[in-house]
């Protein structure tokens, strides 16, 4: 079959157009791996012979919001609404209109390299459970479609279920908790689970701690006076060696914002149309440093003293700095007492 990053554009194209033409009403619902999938698809429909007829509405969490509620709204007259999303509409969101769902079959999934031991989205395809979930969006109200975009082939090659997370995950939270709550060391007591991951990567995880300094020993059984501070700041590990050294450092305040959103999502937004403006305000947020991370310590900053309207100019989600703001809080006080005791 075809590799899972390969998504058969044109396919895809002629599939919503044939809907289209064959008549019947509703909403056709596209279902695609990631932003770029989505922006060249709504670029080619955009440029298809039937682009007029098109109501065209891209669906990713990167987008502002307004934009996510506008596929709610049914089309003008004569116009057939194309939604074109990611994962997000599987089962985040419905749209009561959809009748037809077009699906490449892939999903952009957090997996851990087998070799490196390293966290990485990739585009891989998903399992049958996933696909039935995409099914049931077609035709919510009434009867409708499940157009696949893949072969029998490849379906019956598919699993059953998802791999547990915690088999393409990093490991380091969990193994901080489990020596906490004294469980024992983590490589023992993780591999009594229902689902036991690889003992490579819960050795990367412990050794990760022991560089830290926030267990004793390689078997990473038992917590430093460091990992026990550790354990109670609900942030990964490193993060939380960050954030404790910034109050030592005395620059606690820039760093709880980088904590805060590198442990939630960025709030940079891209809107479909406007990559080229969205960066462009990202990099002057950041200056001559050229950090990301510079970036969102003066977006959250800049957002904190003008709101929505500051939000507005720089492409930056004013939902998700808000609840950054909530998180920064809880690490605040987190971190606060904490570094009261050292």
């Amino acid at each position: 079959g075809a590799p899972a990053e390969a998504i058969h554009l044109e396919l895809l194209v002629r599939v919503v157009l044939h809907i289209h033409a064959a008549g019947g009403d509703g909403a056709i619902l596209v279902f695609l791996p990631g932003w770029s999938e989505i922006a060249e698809a709504v670029k080619a429909l955009g440029a298809s012979a039937a682009s007029r007829e098109l109501e065209l509405f891209p669906l990713h969490s990167r987008m502002p919001t307004h934009e996510q509620h506008a596929i709610f709204a049914p089309p003008p007259v004569g116009r057939r609404k194309v939604v074109v999303a990611t994962i997000i509409a599987e089962t985040s969101i419905t749209v009561e209109d959809v009748v037809y769902v077009v699906d490449c079959g892939r999903a952009r999934l957090t997996s851990v390299n087998e070799l490196s031991l390293v966290s990485a989205l990739r585009t891989c395809f998903y399992a049958k459970a996933n696909g039935f979930q995409r099914r049931g969006r077609a035709g919510r109200c009434r009867p409708g479609a499940w157009y696949r975009l893949f072969t029998s082939w490849q379906w019956a090659a598919m699993e059953e279920y998802s791999e547990p997370e915690m088999l393409r995950s990093p490991l380091e939270e969990l193994c901080l908790e489990v020596a906490s709550l004294e469980l024992g060391a983590p490589a023992a007591f993780l591999r009594d689970s229902l689902s036991p991951p690889r003992a490579e990567a819960v050795q990367h995880a412990v050794a990760l701690l022991r560089r830290l300094g926030a267990v004793t020993d390689d078997s990473g059984a038992q917590l430093t006076p460091l990992g026990c501070k550790l354990a109670r700041l609900q942030v990964h590990p490193m993060l939380g060696k960050m954030l404790l050294l910034g109050g030592l450092f005395r620059c606690a305040q820039p760093v709880l914002t980088v904590c805060a959103a590198l442990g939630y999502k960025s709030p940079f937004l891209c809107p479909l149309g406007k990559e080229a403006e969205a960066n462009a305000a990202k990099r002057a947020l950041a200056g001559d440093s050229g950090s990301d991370h510079v970036a969102l310590v003066a977006a959250f900053d800049g957002w904190s003293r003008e709101g929505g309207r500051f939000a507005s100019r720089h492409f930056l989600s004013a939902q998700t700095l808000s609840y950054v703001a909530r998180l920064r809080g809880d690490l605040a006080g987190g971190a606060r007492e904490l570094l009261s005791r050292l």
